[in-house]
């Protein structure tokens, strides 16, 4: 089995690696930890060249793609800057639950996640609590 990344997963690397080492600053990444931030306008320039939700359908604003090719570009991003290669990863969690598991009314929004105007939140319950006895 031949496990190397093909020419089109391969320029989604470089693609990611150059926004990332022209967007993401020491300044900017040290601005949004001591004020606690999210780097929105980051966040939006990411979406519109496409690196938010690129394994959505197109028809929910992504570009079809497998979902390797949204970790390759979060490794990318990472790997110039963790903090806000963190923050544009996290911030459409929970979309993903909405696309695989609602009905297409509850998917309407999904193409302004991968477009960066909407963010994406998830909640998990406690968990069930114990009695005695």
């Amino acid at each position: 089995m031949d496990f190397r990344l093909n020419e089109e997963q391969m320029e989604i690397k470089r693609a990611a690696r150059e926004f990332a080492e022209k967007e993401f600053t020491s300044k900017l990444a040290r601005r949004c930890d001591e004020k606690h931030e999210f780097p929105r306008d980051l966040y939006k320039k990411a979406a519109k060249l496409g690196f938010i939700c690129p394994h959505f359908d197109e028809e929910y604003g992504g570009q079809g793609l497998e979902f390797l090719e949204t970790i390759l570009v979060f490794e990318e991003f990472c790997r110039v800057g963790s903090t806000l290669g963190e923050a544009i990863h996290v911030a459409p969690f929970g979309s993903d639950y909405l696309l695989l598991f609602e009905t297409t009314d509850q998917k309407k929004n999904l193409p302004k996640v991968a477009k960066g105007e909407y963010l994406s939140s998830d909640a998990f319950p406690r968990g069930l609590r114990r009695r005695s006895g």
